[in-house]
């Protein structure tokens, strides 16, 4: 293990002497070699900590659960695996990194940014907060709308082994399941400059993949199925919900009026929605406070394409039902389609031939 940490080091080593040539983006691509090689020495393998003699039981019963998640992908649903989550670092209770996107606030049209073998993407990650609050604020002033989050966990594609962070291990075994098979998607799945596709996708799988995985963990009938499925039922309600604010706001910024009165409107659409996802919010059975946080939502076009980028799901959806619910062959097919020009195109030929039998 020490072998190929210290092998990965080089390779990160090798990195930022890559982008070096590239000149303006030397400081920042040095920022992410450096976290990134942080996480990987302070790392430790899972094995040794499940090892130790006073590990706390709940701790262990963790890492053992990711174990089981992490066979699943690869067994059941043909994920790619590697030594993805073999590892885990103690973040300390904070996050590892942020994301920060940007979009023009009379139009739905991301910011992009271009990386090297990525492409063309809508957000830019950060290891340092304060770095990314700088360059959030300087997109502010230019006019942008600006959203910065932090990250719950991120794939490198495989490029290195993805640690579990300490910060994971508090999510529900519904949660942490469904987080660990959406990144393992990103490692097994990648369309370069798609990332509405290749995010989208990974929600699915991860939503989809997380329910069988918990069915045969747990039972067809058990607790915690009854919940997950009412807990995706909630959600669909209230992205549905805000699925609609969207549209409305697309049509606002298409209606032809100027920029000044397109600014004040948005800000009324917005109100009239906070007042509509009260009648929302009686329909939650499971847990209705649980997006309450969208009364305290302000405009802001950043936030909303990245709402929309995790849940474009109708196509993946419609696919999975033509696989009849098999996730090896909807997984291949994903991988296939990723390699076109345009993925989505794919996957609905894909999906409308084997409706008809073709």
């Amino acid at each position: 293990m020490l072998t190929k940490r210290v092998a990965k080091y080089v390779v990160a080593i090798a990195v930022i002497g890559f982008f070096y040539t590239v000149g303006p983006s030397l400081d920042y691509y040095v920022h992410l070699a450096l976290g990134q090689m942080r996480l990987l020495l302070d790392a430790r393998p899972i094995p040794e900590i499940l090892a130790e003699n006073q590990l706390d039981p709940r701790k262990k019963a963790r890492l053992s659960f990711v174990a089981a998640v992490r066979e699943f992908g690869q067994q059941t649903m043909g994920l790619s695996v590697d030594d993805q989550y073999t590892c885990f670092y103690d973040a300390g209770g904070r996050p590892v990194s942020w994301n920060l996107s940007a979009s023009l606030p009379d139009r739905l049209e991301a910011h992009i940014w271009n990386f090297p073998i990525v492409g063309a993407v809508p957000y830019k990650g950060f290891f340092d907060l304060e770095r990314a609050q700088r360059e959030r604020n300087q997109l502010e002033s230019n006019g942008y709308d600006v959203w910065l989050s932090p990250v719950s966990a991120y794939s490198t594609l495989g490029f290195f082994a993805d640690p579990v962070l300490s910060t994971m291990l508090n999510y529900s075994d519904d949660g942490l399941a469904t987080l660990l098979l959406h990144e393992l998607t990103h490692s097994t799945v990648y369309a370069p400059s798609q990332t509405d596709f290749n995010e989208s996708l990974a929600t699915f799988v991860g939503k989809e993949g997380s329910l069988i995985f918990l069915t045969e963990l747990f039972g067809d009938s058990s607790r915690q199925i009854l919940e997950a499925r009412q807990r995706r039922l909630d959600a669909k309600a209230f992205h549905g919900f805000v699925r609609k604010l969207v549209t409305d706001l697309d049509s606002l910024y298409n209606s032809g009026m100027s920029r000044e009165q397109i600014l004040i409107e948005r800000v009324s659409v917005m109100d009239r929605a906070k007042a509509d996802y009260l009648s929302v919010r009686e329909t939650l059975l499971l847990s209705p406070g649980a997006y309450d946080g969208f009364l305290d939502w302000r405009v802001n076009n950043a936030r909303f394409l990245s709402f929309k980028r995790y849940h474009d799901l109708d196509d993946f959806k419609a696919l999975f039902s033509a696989c009849e619910g098999d996730m090896r062959h909807f997984v291949r097919i994903s991988q296939s389609c990723a390699q076109t020009q345009v993925p989505r195109s794919c996957l609905q030929d894909t999906t409308a031939k084997l409706k008809n039998g073709i």
